[in-house]
């Protein structure tokens, strides 16, 4: 036959003792009993020691009860009970106390936020519907105010609507029905990651949603997935996307592709060799008019660069001549002169 072990009583200055300081008299008086019963404490015994594990107000009190004196556990707990009635151990409600949680500021932009709104929520409400002091109307209704921020409010309400869920628009939706909605709702709205493709899918751990949504309901939720995809790929190009160098010169609209560079320097080659063809032109009406003449000075304000067309620079100091030698499509020769890339003239 087994014999029960008994341990001792936890030490009163222990951290795991149970402590009475006059209040939460239902928990402590749990807590020493199975202490008590655990250490193998007869009635008398567990009535002598309870003052041990009470502060010195609670102290004095139970030792002027006459209970305190006598050999009845239970009878000594019922009187101590009268004094410390068990209301106290429950949280007292108000319906100020719902109103000032629906009327708090905050944005449910998440699952996990909506649950915690939704506990806060429950727990003041089983207190009201207990003592019969809120209608279910009401509840409804407080609990649709509580939906945050008011554009999510509005955005809620449309696909309520949209969805036949709230059809008696001179009372609040139900509650039932808002908490679907919102939970199907942030669920929709959760980050896309890019895939291998590029294309913007689910997560593994996402699941796909209800294919009766409404058409609001799936135009808002293609809207955002529009506006997270254009995010994602700003944010990739932005990571990605090389830097200009501060040592050598950029010259945007020179800036060739990678793929059309053939065709860029073809194309440059054709401009300069058409500037040059003016370039000749000009220089030979140049020399026709001073025939004969005595050679005047000009000042640079005066000169057009043959390969821009602009005034006040000469050929050497043109920009776009500039390009062309930076680009390696024009250099210049020993001899000074303009000439192509390869050592050939320009015509």
């Amino acid at each position: 036959m087994s014999t029960m072990t008994h341990v001792r009583m936890p030490g009163p200055q222990s951290k795991d003792a149970p402590r009475f300081r006059g209040k939460r008299i239902l928990h402590f008086l749990a807590e020493y009993e199975f202490c008590a019963t655990t250490a193998g404490l007869n009635s008398i015994q567990t009535i002598q020691q309870i003052t041990h594990y009470c502060n010195t107000k609670s102290e004095q009190f139970i030792e002027s009860l006459d209970e305190y004196y006598g050999d009845n556990w239970e009878s000594f707990k019922a009187r101590l009970l009268e004094f410390y009635p068990s209301e106290e151990e429950k949280p007292y409600y108000k319906v100020d106390h719902l109103i000032k949680l629906v009327r708090k500021d905050r944005k449910l932009s998440s699952i996990a936020k909506f649950d915690n709104y939704i506990r806060e929520f429950m727990v003041i409400a089983k207190s009201l519907d207990d003592r019969k002091a809120l209608s279910q109307m009401d509840k409804h209704d407080y609990f649709w105010h509580g939906i945050k921020p008011p554009s999510f409010h509005e955005e809620i309400a449309t696909v309520l609507k949209n969805s036949k869920l709230w059809t008696d628009l001179t009372c609040p939706p139900p509650m039932p029905e808002v908490i679907q909605t919102v939970k199907l709702h942030l669920k929709q709205d959760l980050y896309r990651v890019p895939d291998d493709d590029g294309q913007y899918g689910l997560r593994d751990n996402e699941t796909t949603t209800d294919s009766s949504d409404s058409d609001e309901s799936s135009s808002i939720d293609s809207n955002t997935d529009q506006d997270t995809r254009r995010t994602g790929f700003k944010r990739y190009r932005v990571k990605h996307e090389a830097k200009p160098s501060k040592d050598k010169p950029t010259i945007i609209a020179l800036e060739p592709k990678p793929q059309d560079t053939h065709d860029l320097v073809k194309s440059n080659i054709d401009d300069l060799a058409e500037k040059i063809g003016r370039l000749t032109i000009a220089l030979g009406h140049l020399q026709d008019d001073t025939v004969g003449t005595r050679p005047v000075n000009l000042s640079t304000s005066s000169i057009t660069c043959f390969m821009c067309g602009e005034q006040g620079h000469l050929l050497k100091d043109c920009p776009e001549t500039k390009a062309f030698v930076a680009k390696k499509v024009l250099r210049w020769s020993s001899e000074g002169r303009l000439v192509q890339a390869d050592g050939s003239d320009l015509l």
